[in-house]
This record gives C-alpha cells, structure tokens and sequence, in this order.
C-alpha cells in the first residue's frame, strides 16, 4: 500500500499559531492587551454572503443568540 505524504500539519500549524500569538500578547502591556482583546470581541461579524463575496473559502461558526 502506497503511503501517502502529508502536506499539511493541522496539528504543527496550531501550536505554531498559539505560540505566536501568546508571544504577541505578552509583549503588550496591560491596557494594550486589553484594548486589542476587547476589540476582537466586538468588532462586527462577517455574514456567510459576505465570505461568499470576497472569495473566503472558510466555514462561519456562529452562535445563537439567548
């Protein structure tokens, strides 16, 4: 049986990912941090057409509201 090569590691690409952003964080002070996380959460979502539109080719997790 032929083994296939693995192109991408969806495992190595995560924690190179959060090791890169734990090092982002870290080196904003306090206010920063916090300023850059809360605008995250509030920044405006992008609706599935939207994504549609400008080519994403990636799923929307949304979540209901309560």
């Amino acid at each position: 049986m032929k083994k296939i090569k693995k192109t991408f590691d969806a495992v190595a690409e995560s924690r190179r990912w959060r090791a890169e952003a734990s090092q982002m964080l870290d080196a904003m002070d306090l206010p920063t941090r916090l300023a850059f996380l809360e605008g995250l959460r509030t920044r405006p979502a992008v609706t599935h057409h939207a994504r549609h539109e400008a080519g994403y080719g990636v799923a929307v997790v949304r979540e209901d509201s309560p």
